[in-house]
């Protein structure tokens, strides 16, 4: 019996669903077959039973990237060009871009899209699908970071006079579940590269009201991948709750800019997929580091959660009020 149940584990893994405990008791072959089916037309969202209407309307679903098990040159090709496009729709409501190669010398000022490729003394190196620029600044961004330049072209390097990040609109919308505080824990083990087996996500909404009943109350979410999302929501209000492992302590700084970068920017052997989960195309409401150092962070809307076992956080989703306690 046990061995059929690894089996049927692996089974919905390979498909993209997280099953819950309560879902691999009554679990059979059949049942998994048809759970296949439904997550094809959900791209590959996490299937849980608490995505079933209840009497008071409340939905946990979690969304996650089914890893690759080796990436091959093209898959990081693939992955780049992905990180930049993303990117770059969010620029261009901020920035009225050129493509580099129609760069020309001129006193005019002229904005451009591009990837960070090398880091100079003087500045660094951009590049575009069309071609590549220098950039004379004092301000360097990352490697890898996807970044708008306005500014005026000089012996064939462009003078910044402003580096552009996508960043969180300042029309933001705080958005609220009213009388729900969540319990966010952790029970972490094995290396940050195989996430999808080692990391416990428990999601504990405690709630006054009478609406929900004691298995409504606590949420079970285990074998996900790294990032991973999580949407509450209930008589139409809805919270995003973004969860990463960075691998080590975060500071205050690095957090802000994973958001003002839009990205999570992984060293290169955290990459698990072609496709980009690492974009944040979504803005999250609340942003929860699985990281030893605590911190609480507030930006332009955003919750900003950084703590690990034995430390866990009670958050109010009415106020974004969180408490820190130590277990």
């Amino acid at each position: 019996m046990e061995k059929m149940r690894e089996e049927l584990v692996k089974r919905a893994l390979g498909a993209g669903i997280l099953l819950t405990p309560d879902l691999l008791e009554n679990l059979d072959e059949k049942k998994l077959d048809q759970m296949i089916a439904e997550a094809k037309q959900k791209d590959k969202s996490v299937l849980t039973d608490r995505e079933k209407p209840t009497k008071s309307k409340l939905v946990i679903k979690v969304s996650r990237v089914v890893p690759k098990e080796r990436l091959m040159p093209e898959d990081f090709v693939k992955y780049y060009n992905n990180k930049y496009d993303g990117i770059k729709k969010i620029l261009l409501k901020r920035v009225d871009a050129v493509s580099i190669n129609k760069v020309r010398e001129s006193y005019d000022e002229i904005s451009v899209i591009g990837m960070v490729r090398e880091l100079l003394p003087n500045g660094f190196i951009i590049e575009d699908p069309t071609g590549e620029i220098g950039i004379v600044s004092d301000d360097k961004p990352d490697v890898d970071d996807v970044i708008g330049v306005r500014g005026t072209v000089r012996e064939k390097n462009i003078i910044a006079n402003e580096i552009i990040f996508p960043d969180i609109p300042l029309t933001n919308q705080l958005n609220k579940i009213n009388n729900i505080s969540i319990l966010l824990t952790t029970s972490l083990r094995g290396k940050a590269r195989n996430l999808s087996q080692s990391i416990n996500f428990t999601l504990i909404p405690s709630i006054t009201s009478e609406s929900l009943d004691e298995k409504e109350k606590q949420h079970l979410i285990t074998n996900f991948t790294n990032p991973t999302q999580v949407k509450i929501s209930t008589m139409g209000n809805e919270i995003n709750i973004l969860v990463y492992r960075p691998g080590g302590d975060v500071e205050q700084k690095q957090a802000i800019d994973y958001l003002r970068k839009r990205h999570l920017s992984p060293e290169r052997n955290n990459i698990i997929s072609p496709d980009d989960c690492f974009f944040l195309e979504t803005i999250p409401d609340i942003f929860w580091l699985i990281s030893p150092k605590k911190f609480l962070e507030n930006y332009k809307g955003v919750t900003i959660v950084s703590c690990e076992t034995p430390v866990i956080a009670l958050v109010n989703l009415g106020t974004r009020e969180v408490e820190f306690k130590q277990i």
